[in-house]
C-alpha cells in the first residue's frame, strides 16, 4: 500500500511538472508570436531598407517635362536628434537618356506630427510614393537644391511589389510615431 501511494504521488509530481513545463512553452511561444516592437533605431533602420530598395527605379517627375524621366539615384531615412531625415537624389533624362538635371531633397521632421500616411501609385512604373501629411502646416523643413522651404507633406517613394510593402511602411511610420510621442511626453496619451 504505500509502494502505491508513493507511486501516485510521483506521477502526481511528474503530471504537475509536464504541465507546468508544457504551459510555460505554450505561453512562451504565444508571446514570440506576437513578435516584440521594434525600437526606434530599429524601426528608422527598417525605413531606411525600404527607401533604398527605390533607388535605381524610374519615377515620372513633376517638372521635368514631357518625356523626361527621373531615375532615383540616392535615397536615406535616418534619425538627427528627435527629428528625423528623409534624403532622395535624382537624375531626370531625356528621351534619349542624356542626363538634363539632377535633383537634390531633403525633407526633416518630426515623426511626432505625422497624421495620415496614403498611397500614391507612379503610373507607369514599379514605384509609389507614401504621402506623408502632418498635423499643421509648416512642420517640414525642406530642401531643394540648397534653397530651404517648408513643406506641408513628405513623398516617400518605396518599390511597389505588392500592396502589403505600403502597408509595412504606413505601420513603420506610425510605430515611429508612437515611440517618438513616448519620448517626448511618456506621461501623455
Amino acid at each position: 500500500m504505500i509502494d502505491n501511494q508513493k507511486n501516485n504521488t510521483m506521477q502526481f509530481v511528474f503530471w504537475k511538472r509536464a504541465t507546468i513545463l508544457a504551459m510555460s512553452i505554450f505561453f512562451s511561444l504565444g508571446a514570440f508570436s506576437q513578435g516584440e516592437m521594434l525600437t526606434k533605431g530599429e524601426t528608422i533602420n527598417y525605413i531606411n531598407r525600404v527607401v533604398k530598395r527605390a533607388v535605381g527605379y524610374n519615377a515620372v517627375w513633376i517638372g521635368c517635362g514631357p518625356g523626361k524621366l527621373a531615375e532615383i539615384s540616392r535615397a536615406s531615412f535616418e534619425a538627427s536628434g528627435d527629428d528625423v531625415v528623409y534624403t532622395m537624389d535624382s537624375k531626370a533624362y531625356d528621351k534619349d537618356r542624356c542626363m538634363a538635371s539632377s535633383k537634390s531633397y531633403k525633407y526633416v521632421f518630426s515623426p511626432v506630427y505625422i497624421k495620415t500616411v496614403t498611397m500614391k501609385k507612379v503610373e507607369g512604373t514599379s514605384i509609389a510614393y507614401a504621402k506623408i501629411s502632418f498635423t499643421n502646416k509648416g512642420l517640414v523643413r525642406f530642401t531643394d537644391k540648397g534653397e530651404k522651404f517648408w513643406s506641408e507633406d513628405v513623398s516617400m517613394y518605396f518599390v511597389l511589389a505588392e500592396p502589403k510593402n505600403f502597408e509595412s511602411l504606413k505601420k513603420a511610420l506610425f510605430h515611429l510615431k508612437d515611440l517618438a510621442s513616448a519620448e517626448e511626453d511618456p506621461f501623455g496619451e
